[in-house]
């Protein structure tokens, strides 16, 4: 029988060379099953999708839902093992059943919450709110809904932006060759440039022609002569700011969908800083402001994500434009009920709701009664809750279809609120 101290040791040799993307498929599955007793390491798996990889197989998921039955006293892992793999699904980083310590900026949000309302169990573990898109009726805790904090819909990845993988967008490039009228320039999709964008061209300084681009690549372009000139090789091309930040955007997304939660956020933040140092429009570093906002959210650091949340707010209610940032009072709101801070929560998503009343969608109308409803929920109003509930089914079910995922995720919390004694 090995040691305390051999087992530890045989964990983290295991974890390191998981890092390193050394583990056969018999130590990963031997990591994931240390995993159970060992919460950092849990938490590590559970981010990775190690976790995610083993329960999509049939033999270990049964093997688990013997290891962990369904007891109602039970340790947070086996219960939240349990769900999953009873209902044979995958975790995702954005719904957490049971309360786990909170890994802080270098993981996405694991924030301890609110106890349940009445007529739930506080014994050994607390509740935990989590933002999710799309439907997840197995869930058995509240669903909040926020669109700036997802990065899935329906369960579903959306690709929106070059993979993690590709390289940093650049703001200026090159003339590279001149062939029969046409001028290769070494900048592409991967800086932002889009069919038919006009690249301006610099020489010394001095601006002497506008390209129009004509055949569009990652890398590259091939573009004509807009107007001046000539141009040579060697002569600068460059984007435009918002173009760029756009691009660098683009790439937080790419990071964010690989689970590179600390990089997202660092890009995040040298795009504000870009924003900033060249003197960018106030929406554009407000947009800037934001992005990082989300970046910090989930990589863990709600703290730093509700702070920026508020300064935007407090700038935007000083130049007289808070009704174009719906968004940012639903996701400061979320946050503040996973900070477990319902007072705030109460002005924010009620201020949210105010705002999708007075001028947005459908579904940002839903989204904010959803969040309501919680609220309501984790203040133990019962009768509030399933109300508010019904009326945001009622309201995207008005005129054309719902939202399939913002719908299901609604109804699912109606159904689980009716089903609690």
């Amino acid at each position: 029988m090995m040691s305390p101290d051999s087992n530890q040791d045989r964990s983290k040799e295991l974890l390191e060379r998981h890092r390193q993307g050394q583990l056969s498929p018999s130590e990963k599955i031997e990591l994931t099953q240390r995993s159970f007793r060992e919460e950092a390491i849990f938490d590590e798996l559970v981010v990775d999708g190690i976790i995610d990889d083993c329960l999509a197989d049939p033999e270990m998921r049964s093997k688990w839902l013997e290891e962990f039955p369904p007891p109602r006293e039970q340790r947070w892992r086996g219960r939240m093992i349990w769900g999953m793999a009873a209902a044979g699904l995958a975790a995702t980083a954005l719904i957490l059943y049971v309360s786990y310590p909170r890994r802080g900026a270098d993981g996405p949000p694991a924030i301890a919450g609110q106890r349940p309302p009445s007529g739930g169990s506080t014994t050994g573990t607390r509740t935990v709110l989590s933002p999710v898109l799309g439907p997840q009726a197995s869930t058995t805790q509240p669903i909040l809904l926020a669109s700036r904090l997802a990065t899935e819909q329906g369960g579903q990845i959306v690709f929106r932006a070059e993979t993690a993988a590709s390289r940093m967008p650049s703001q200026s490039g090159t003339v590279t060759a001149a062939i029969e009228g046409e001028l290769t320039v070494s900048l592409g999709s991967a800086d932002g440039v889009g069919p038919e964008t006009v690249l301006p061209v610099e020489r010394d300084g001095k601006r002497i022609a506008d390209l129009r681009v004509a055949a569009l690549f990652r890398d590259s372009s091939r573009t004509t002569l807009m107007q001046g000139g000539p141009v040579e090789v060697g002569d600068r091309v460059r984007v435009d700011l918002a173009t760029h930040l756009r691009a660098l955007w683009a790439r937080v997304d790419a990071l964010t969908i690989s689970r590179d939660y600390p990089g997202a956020r660092q890009l995040a933040a040298a795009a504000l800083k870009t924003a900033e140092g060249a003197g960018a429009p106030a929406l554009l570093k407000e947009k800037a402001q934001e992005r990082l906002a989300e970046a910090e959210f989930r990589a863990g650091d709600l703290a730093a994500a509700r702070q920026r949340f508020r300064d935007i707010l407090g700038a935007a209610g000083k130049s007289g434009s808070p009704g174009e940032l719906h968004g940012c009072w639903e996701a400061l709101g979320v946050i503040c009920l996973l900070s477990g801070d319902l007072a705030e929560a109460q002005h924010t998503l009620t201020e949210a709701e105010r705002l999708a009343n007075a001028g947005g969608s459908r579904e940002a109308r839903a989204r904010a009664l959803n969040n309501l409803a919680v609220l309501a929920e984790m203040q133990s109003d019962r009768t509030r809750a399933l109300q508010l509930f019904e009326e945001a089914k009622k309201v995207l079910e008005r005129g054309t279809p719902a939202s399939t995922a913002e719908h299901q995720a609604i109804e699912a919390n109606l159904q689980r609120l009716r089903r609690r004694p």
